[in-house]
């Protein structure tokens, strides 16, 4: 879709670690915690619910390629895995994609809930430099290669 920055792939260059007929994978530009990824959807929707057959079931096989590669990269010892569909939902870009995110122990302040903590950080966390992305794909990629 025009203006659908997940639609330009050349929003993406760089970011993309794993692609598949339907889906991109790519690191987030602005991670919350080491390793934060996204799953897109290739073609351009905005809700799970539009999903047809072939994108339903790849998408299982999908997220365990991706939680396997951020687990040998970043050694986490958990994982949110999170959808945000709509504005009232917290969704900032109008294209399906699903949140994975590795979590590690004490990664978060004491009693803060991951779900604040993403709404209250979401416009004011750092954008990675091209050489601190580059390093992040290239270490998914090397996970990927060994799986």
């Amino acid at each position: 879709m025009k203006g659908c920055i997940f639609c330009n792939k050349a929003n993406l260059k760089g970011e993309i670690f794993y692609t598949t007929q339907n889906f991109n994978c790519v690191y987030n530009i602005r991670p919350v915690f080491p390793g934060h990824s996204l799953i897109i959807s290739k073609r351009h929707m905005k809700s799970v619910m539009q999903m047809n057959e072939n994108e339903v079931e790849e998408l299982p096989s999908v997220v365990k390629v991706v939680m396997k590669a951020l687990k040998k990269a970043y050694k986490p010892t958990g994982f949110n895995i999170v959808v945000q569909e709509g504005k009232d939902a917290g969704a900032s870009i109008n294209h399906l994609h699903f949140h994975i995110s590795p979590r590690k122990k004490g990664d978060l302040p004491k009693n803060t809930e991951w779900a604040d903590y993403f709404r209250r950080h979401e416009h004011t966390r750092s954008k990675l430099t091209k050489k601190e992305m580059a390093r992040n794909v290239a270490k998914v990629i090397r996970a990927i290669k060994k799986m």
